[in-house]
């Protein structure tokens, strides 16, 4: 497993990725739409994340198998470097949930966030829903904070959300 920094070429195998995988996430996440599942909608978002990226705001990774498959995501976004935060946002494809790939993401790219970065402080926020995704922040560190509510629309119901914290020591 190794992560790699999206890149506009990335399109085409992104897509397919996200078409294969979204009913699956979005038993997780708020619905993209369908304009999104779209090589049009495609391109647009990994624009706007280059444009994001540019601005040192956001840091989307693709999470790739030994092949070089893509087989999730991770992203550090709203990422304030003079504050020294980013939120933390991750996902792997249904095939490779449970096998440890997320949690080593994760792990890798609080290693970015530490000493490539400069970040001192990570917040993930985790559907009350998802107790795997909370597992894979325990295990990284991070510390509950309390219950965020209405932090997520999935599937038409606003969910409450665990909020997670990793303090990154230098």
């Amino acid at each position: 497993m190794q992560l790699k920094l999206l890149q506009q070429n990335d399109a085409g195998p992104l897509l397919q990725f996200e078409t294969a995988n979204r009913a699956w996430f979005e038993q997780f996440i708020e619905t993209r739409g369908v304009w999104f599942y779209t090589p049009e909608g495609m391109r647009a978002h990994i624009a706007d994340f280059m444009e994001k990226h540019a601005a040192g705001r956001l840091y989307p990774y693709l999470v790739l198998d030994e092949a070089g498959s893509i087989i999730g995501r991770v992203n550090l976004r709203d990422v304030e470097c003079a504050a020294g935060t980013a939120r933390l946002g991750y996902r792997v494809g249904t095939d490779y949930a449970g096998c440890g790939i997320t949690s080593a993401a994760v792990l890798q790219v609080l290693d970015i966030a530490r000493s490539q970065l400069g970040l001192k402080r990570i917040i993930a926020h985790v559907s009350v829903e998802n107790p795997a995704s909370a597992r894979v922040l325990e295990k990284n560190g991070f510390t509950w904070t309390g219950i965020r509510e209405a932090v997520a629309l999935v599937q038409g119901r606003e969910q409450q959300c665990h909020e997670y914290v990793c303090e990154l020591g230098f």
